[in-house]
């Protein structure tokens, strides 16, 4: 890893000093599908960046139920665990590898010397603010809006960028899970998506058409 792959992945940070300490805080992890990246309470000790693959973020309910809100993509951090971090508190999401993943993983306590001494982390940290909350409003929009049949589909969707577009692998329970939901529903709205010619079912196989 070296200053010009930082500034690929995360354009916005330039600084030189900081993308040097960047690289030299920060720990390559690679995760299997499927991998807990990050727990419900869990002590925060390092600040993910996603280089390769996806995250899947989930939020649970008060009544105990995970909740699906939004992917990382490479180039995204998650604005979640920068405010855990910040007010010290553990964490309030749950990530996990969506396909094989590689993240760096920066430690926690820097979080507070970086916002005193580059404003490009502040930027950072500000816009990685500011494009969750606008997936945190198109996630409450589709839920408060749209059927269960266009949101099981925009799911799908983005589950297929994550896959480059190639068959999209998971069971009807887990994207029942996901959507809170039941695995019945899931499979019942998925043969009416292939029968208006959306999908191709196979084998805990899904891919688009």
């Amino acid at each position: 890893m070296n200053i010009g792959s930082i500034k690929e992945k995360f354009p916005s940070l330039k600084d030189p000093e900081l993308l040097q300490e960047i690289i030299n805080s920060g720990t390559i992890v690679e995760f299997d599908p499927e991998q807990t990246v990050m727990d419900f309470g869990s002590s925060i000790k390092m600040l993910p960046f996603v280089l390769e693959g996806a995250l899947k973020v989930l939020k649970k309910d008060d009544e105990g139920h995970e909740l699906f809100i939004y992917f990382l993509y490479p180039g995204q951090s998650c604005a979640v665990t920068f405010q855990c971090c910040m007010a010290h508190v553990p964490s309030q999401i749950k990530a996990v590898a969506e396909d094989k993943a590689k993240l760096l993983l920066i430690p926690a306590s820097k979080m507070d010397d970086w916002r005193s001494r580059f404003s490009d982390w502040n930027n950072f940290v500000l816009q990685t603010y500011t494009q969750r909350f606008s997936e945190l409003m198109a996630t409450l929009d589709s839920v408060v809006f749209n059927n269960l049949d266009e949101r099981l589909f925009e799911y799908l969707q983005k589950k297929a960028d994550i896959f480059d577009g190639r068959e999209i692998v998971s069971t009807h329970q887990k994207i029942a899970y996901d959507l809170n939901t039941s695995r019945e529903v899931i499979s019942r709205l998925m043969k009416e998506l292939e029968r208006k010619g959306k999908i191709r079912l196979g084998r805990n196989k899904i891919e688009l058409l």
